[in-house]
């Protein structure tokens, strides 16, 4: 099995399982999840609280050489806002066109034959890390994300300039391409997904871990279609990471190496990191652990909870 089958087969199964239970369903407020039709992995996702449909998707993976055969994962995490929501100014005006023409079907996700006609960097507010045991008794998911995704437009020598997608020229002069609130919104799938997980697999986190490091911006250059990244004291790359473990079964080695040396040699700081033994079954975080939008207690809480599927059969008849 190559890794991205690996990967397909964990999410496959975490949201089939997961979409059995409408009771399940109700809580986490998913509406909906569809595999996108496609070569390459990807999910969309639908809950009936977010201004946005969501869209992940595998944009590389592959067996660790330092970690013993460890299989990666990365996926972009996209945000597609609704047409009527607030947070739809804060994208950009090639974005906000492309919701609102014919790319997008009523689900508000793109059309099958449209999918190629959107550039990758649109819509992005993330990166989910993936990184699997080979033996699946160990999983890490990890969370990369911009507090603000900003993207400005940087021409000194001119006075306006015509934007993708805008009927008009506008002034340049603190001109905002895009400005959206990426971690806000990607840690609200990823907050999710980490629930999911802890069901399906029926064990919550064994650690959890959260850092900030100093981000950056993109400046538009030329005809806007251009970009460089640039250092920035006003944006901070935040990381989050939670690790799954088996109850019952010892981890590798390489994957014991891999978890110790995201402390070891994290590129981030790290603000708050909490590790409990395997085979705990706590209500929730410690006293110490900070909750609301950064820890969730469901993630313990959900793993050991009993559902009853209403369905007649896993083919999903009733």
């Amino acid at each position: 099995m190559d890794a991205a089958a690996r990967f397909r087969s964990l999410l496959d199964g975490t949201f089939l399982k997961v979409s059995w239970v409408q009771d399940l369903m109700d809580e986490l407020r998913i509406t909906g999840i569809s595999q996108v039709w496609g070569e390459t992995l990807g999910y969309y996702v639908w809950f009936s609280d977010a201004e946005c449909s969501y869209g992940i998707r595998l944009e590389s993976s592959g067996f660790s050489e330092a970690y013993e055969g460890l299989a990666e994962g990365i996926f972009g995490i996209r945000c597609f806002p609704y047409v009527n929501a607030r947070i739809i100014d804060r994208f950009s005006p090639h974005e906000q066109a492309l919701l609102r023409s014919r790319v997008f079907d009523h689900t508000n996700t793109p059309r099958y034959e449209c999918q190629a006609a959107i550039p990758s960097g649109l819509f992005s507010v993330g990166g989910l890390q993936i990184t699997i045991d080979p033996s699946c008794d160990g999983v890490v998911i990890s969370l990369a994300s911009l507090d603000n995704m900003v993207t400005r437009y940087s021409f000194p020598s001119k006075s306006s300039v015509d934007l993708p997608g805008a009927n008009t020229s506008l002034n340049t002069e603190s001109l905002f391409l895009r400005n959206v609130p990426a971690w806000s919104l990607a840690y609200t799938f990823f907050d999710r997904l980490v629930s999911m997980f802890a069901f399906s697999s029926g064990s919550g986190p064994v650690s959890v871990l959260y850092g900030q490091s100093p981000g950056f911006e993109l400046l538009a250059k030329e005809n806007a279609r251009n970009f460089r990244m640039v250092d920035s004291n006003n944006a901070l790359l935040n990381t989050a990471v939670v690790v799954f473990q088996s109850e019952t079964t010892e981890a590798s080695r390489a994957f014991k190496s891999y978890l110790d040396d995201q402390v070891s040699k994290r590129s981030y700081q790290v603000l708050f990191q909490e590790s409990r033994s395997r085979g705990t079954r706590a209500r929730g975080p410690c006293d110490s652990m900070p909750v609301g939008s950064l820890v969730n207690p469901q993630w313990w809480t959900i793993a050991h909870r009993r559902y009853t599927s209403k369905l007649g059969s896993t083919c999903g008849c009733t």
